[in-house]
Parts: structure tokens; C-alpha cells; sequence
């Protein structure tokens, strides 16, 4: 609620921030993920705030020296007090979502019909895309959200086993597959560190800065257009 978001931004750390964003996206499909993900946050919340208060005194004085050894205590204290209490809040939430999802979840209702809508370049709202959407999902989650701030260009899945996913910062590549949830992160590479970008048989190839090379195989009839794109972004 407001008040839990208050809270959460008061603490003015933006790692946790980033954590409890990603959280939010992962709803609970029945009463037993409700508790998991719900003590989950709970135990999060008691950590950080414990941690914090020890922590974030020597995140200061790394940044700031002595002015801010005086920040990063104030910030550990006040996170000592919030980061518990929005985790007890958290665990309220969490539980009662779960239990609310509990009946359409043995209807069959299997997660989230379909991904969040892909919103472009602007935040403009697109006409709903199943692929465009699902790309986007896959950028937000994917290493536990470490590109979730970034802007999704497009992706293309590889021999039915792996993907690969530009953003308007990084070129990504994964294991997964079209027909399912499941992606694990392999690599990426910053687009500013990507000098050239070639076509090599069924393979494009990266040439960065600094003289290093990486291909990919891609056995695809868009292999071109995959190049080109990428090339767009460099």
C-alpha cells in the first residue's frame, strides 16, 4: 500500500528497493507460494535490517568519509525499523494473495495468462504482442532482474534451446526455449563495448573495442536481420 511504499523509499536504499520490485512481479498462485514468498520477504526484511545498520556506516565512509559514516548509520538505523516492519507487511500481503488465488488456482488457472503488455521506446502503450511481451518479461526477470530498468528491443530463440535478447544497454544470451518459463542466463555483452557486428555462415560475429570476438551460432533464415538489428544499437 502507500504507506509500505513510503516506508521502502524512506529507507533510500535502492538495492532492496530493486529486490521487492522484482518480488512484486512473481504473484503468489495459491496460499502455500503466498507463505514461501511471504516469509521469504519476512526473513529478507529482518536481515537487511539487522545488517544495515553495520553495513551501510561503511558504504558511507567508502563514498563520503566521515559525513558519510553519519548518513550510512542514520540509514542503517532507519532501515533497523522499516525493512522489518515492511517484511511483516509483506508476509500479510503475500499470504492473504495466496490465499485469494487458491480457488482460480485448482480451476486451472496456471500463473499469468499472458506476460505484462510491451510498452515501447517512450512508454508508449503497444497493441498486445504475445512475442513482444514475452521478451519483454524475460529481460526484466532474468538474473535475478539485473536488467530490469533496461529497454527491451527484441529477441530471437536459437535451435529451440537458447535465446538471444538485445536491450537498449546489453546484448544477452540465455538457455530456454519458447515453450517455457524456465530461462537461465549465460552471458551479455554492453553494446558499447561492441565494435562490429558480421555474418560468418550461420554465425554472427562480435567484434569489440578492445580486439576480442565472439560468435554465435544462429541457425535461422533471419540471421541478417538479427545482424542488422544488432548493429542498429552499436
Amino acid at each position: 500500500g502507500t504507506m509500505t511504499s513510503a516506508a521502502v523509499h524512506a529507507s533510500f536504499d535502492d538495492e532492496w528497493k530493486r529486490e521487492r520490485a522484482l518480488s512484486g512481479i512473481n504473484k503468489p498462485e495459491h496460499i502455500g507460494q503466498g507463505l514461501k514468498q511471504g516469509v521469504k520477504d519476512l526473513g529478507k526484511g529482518f536481515f537487511k535490517g539487522v545488517t544495515g545498520v553495520v553495513v551501510e556506516p561503511v558504504k558511507g565512509v567508502q563514498k563520503q568519509g566521515a559525513v558519510g559514516l553519519v548518513k550510512g548509520f542514520g540509514k542503517g538505523v532507519a532501515g533497523l525499523v522499516l525493512k522489518p516492519a515492511v517484511g511483516v507487511v509483506d508476509l500479510f500481503t503475500k499470504t492473504t494473495e495466496g490465499i485469494k488465488n487458491t480457488t482460480t488456482y485448482f480451476e486451472g488457472k496456471q500463473g499469468r495468462e499472458r506476460p505484462p503488455r510491451f510498452f515501447g521506446p517512450h512508454r508508449n502503450l503497444q497493441p498486445f504482442s504475445e512475442d513482444e511481451s514475452r521478451g519483454q518479461e524475460i529481460l526484466k526477470t532474468i538474473k535475478d532482474g539485473k536488467f530490469m530498468n533496461e529497454q527491451y528491443i527484441f529477441h530471437i530463440f536459437i535451435n529451440e534451446e537458447s535465446i538471444l535478447l538485445l536491450s537498449d544497454k546489453n546484448l544477452i544470451f540465455a538457455e530456454g526455449n519458447a515453450g517455457s518459463n524456465r530461462v537461465k542466463f549465460d552471458w551479455s555483452e554492453n553494446i558499447n563495448d561492441i565494435q562490429d557486428v558480421q555474418t560468418d555462415g550461420d554465425k554472427i560475429e562480435l567484434i569489440f573495442r578492445e580486439n576480442n570476438t565472439r560468435k554465435v551460432n544462429i541457425e535461422t533464415s533471419e540471421l541478417k536481420s538479427v545482424a542488422e538489428k544488432i548493429s542498429d544499437e552499436v
